[in-house]
């Protein structure tokens, strides 16, 4: 397990207890000192700039814009989609086909639906599929 975020990576929130957290999903995006204009007493260690997705206010599950953080405790790496099963398209957290999503349960990420997959994610999964072809 790292001792801190890892950009390109997708982490979940927990409480002491086990349970998730209301912080939801955090996408990184940037990992390390921060930049000078946004750094401050206690990000001079590191930080992670990323997006959220969590709990909105109508109580749906949605993107809720960028987020940063110097804190790395209770955050834990959702577990990649083996990208050899999933079809370029699928999911971008169970790689489940946007034909038959609809509401899924995948650990790690809870219930959700269909999200589309980033650009990184498709060529990682088309690479995956050809490799496994040869």
């Amino acid at each position: 397990m790292p001792e801190f975020f890892i950009a390109d990576r997708t982490y979940r929130h927990y409480l002491e207890d086990g349970s998730p957290s209301k912080e939801g999903l955090f996408t990184v995006a940037y990992a390390g000192t921060a930049p000078e204009p946004y750094e401050h007493y206690s990000e001079t260690l590191g930080v992670a700039f990323g997006w959220q997705q969590g709990i909105g206010p109508n109580g749906e599950w949605e993107a809720l814009g960028s987020y940063t953080t110097p804190d790395f405790a209770g955050w834990v790496e959702v577990t990649p989609v083996d990208d050899k099963a999933a079809t370029p398209d699928g999911c971008r957290w169970c790689g489940g086909s946007p034909d038959h999503h609809g509401r899924q349960f995948t650990p790690g990420i809870g219930e959700h639906q269909w999200a589309q997959p980033s650009d990184k994610q498709r060529l990682g999964r088309m690479q995956a599929r050809r490799a496994a072809q040869v």
